[in-house]
C-alpha cells in the first residue's frame, strides 16, 4: 500500500541521521532562543505574558523540518510541567558563556541514557525522573560556574 501522507518540508530520522540530528539540534536552539526572549518578557510583565501562542510557537521551533504538525493541538496528553520557572525565581536569564543546550548537543549519550532510565521507570509503572535530574543539574552547575 502507498503512504498517501503529503509531501512536507521535512527529512526523516532513518532517512538520513546526520541531516535529521543536525536539524534537530540546530531547531533546539532556536527554541532556547526563543525561550529566552519569553523569560525576559514573562520578567517584565509576569507569567501571564505567556500563552497558547507562544506555547505553539516553542513547540514549532522545536520540531520545524522534522515533524509535520508542530505547533497545533494533538490528541494524545501532553506533560509539560514547571520547565524554566528557575529563571523567573532568579529575575534574570541565568549566566553563563555556554548554555545547558548547547552542553546537551555536545554530548548526547547521557542525555538519552537519562531518557531511556525514565522510559525504563516508565514500563514499570513508575515515574522516575531522577537520572534526568541530577544530568541536568551537573550541566546547569557547569553553565552557572564556568566562565
Amino acid at each position: 500500500m502507498r503512504d498517501r501522507t503529503p509531501p512536507f518540508m521535512s527529512v526523516r530520522e532513518k532517512d538520513n541521521p546526520e541531516l535529521y540530528a543536525r536539524i534537530q539540534d540546530q531547531n533546539l536552539l532556536r527554541q532556547y532562543d526563543l525561550l529566552s526572549n519569553c523569560v525576559e518578557i514573562g520578567l517584565e510583565k509576569g507569567i501571564e505574558a505567556f500563552d497558547k501562542y507562544t506555547l505553539w510557537a516553542l513547540n514549532y521551533a522545536a520540531v520545524a523540518n522534522i515533524a509535520q504538525f508542530g505547533g497545533r493541538y494533538r490528541e494524545e496528553p501532553i506533560y509539560v510541567g514547571k520547565h524554566y520557572l528557575i529563571c523567573l525565581k532568579q529575575g534574570k536569564l541565568l549566566p553563563g558563556r555556554k548554555i545547558v543546550p548547547e552542553r546537551i548537543r555536545e554530548n548526547r549519550r547521557p542525555y538519552y541514557d537519562a531518557l531511556e532510565a525514565a522510559d525504563r521507570a516508565w514500563d514499570d509503572g513508575k515515574l522516575d525522573v531522577s537520572v534526568m535530574a541530577k544530568y541536568l543539574e551537573e550541566l546547569l552547575k557547569g553553565q552557572l560556574t564556568e566562565k
